[in-house]
């Protein structure tokens, strides 16, 4: 089962981004998937792989930002520092061995994919609208 279908609307016209978002989108139904099984090995391996992948996809945007001089560079820096301190706190949580429904990663993670692709990322699109993109 899926916590949510992949749409065009999550599309940001920047290949590698789009591919990036598609990863970790399906990261997160794995993680969905996961608390539906009460898996919790599998969820620390899963919030593991989130961590990395987010960072290894954050140091991109944030370096194609920095080359196209984006404005709102910081913030959205500081975006990309605060989700990986929630999952950081998600990691915790599990170590700590607290019940799953008292964590809650998914709801989270589903709210943050959302509102930074549709939101906070169309930010710098579109300077690289009014550029060449990468």
């Amino acid at each position: 089962m899926q916590l949510m279908l992949w749409e065009n609307r999550f599309n940001l016209g920047i290949e590698t981004f789009d591919t990036h978002h598609m990863r970790l989108f399906d990261i997160l139904n794995n993680a969905y998937n996961s608390v539906q099984l009460n898996d919790t090995q599998r969820i620390n391996a899963l919030l593991d792989e989130l961590r990395e992948y987010a960072s290894y996809h954050f140091s991109a945007e944030e370096e194609l930002m920095g080359r196209h001089s984006y404005l709102g560079l910081v913030g959205h820096a500081n975006e990309h520092e605060e989700f990986l301190s929630h999952i950081s706190v998600f990691q915790q949580s599990m170590k700590n061995n607290e019940p799953l429904y008292k964590v809650p990663i998914v709801v989270f993670l589903r709210e943050w994919f959302i509102n930074h692709v549709l939101v906070v990322d169309r930010g710098y699109v579109k300077l690289l609208d009014n550029d060449s993109k990468p």
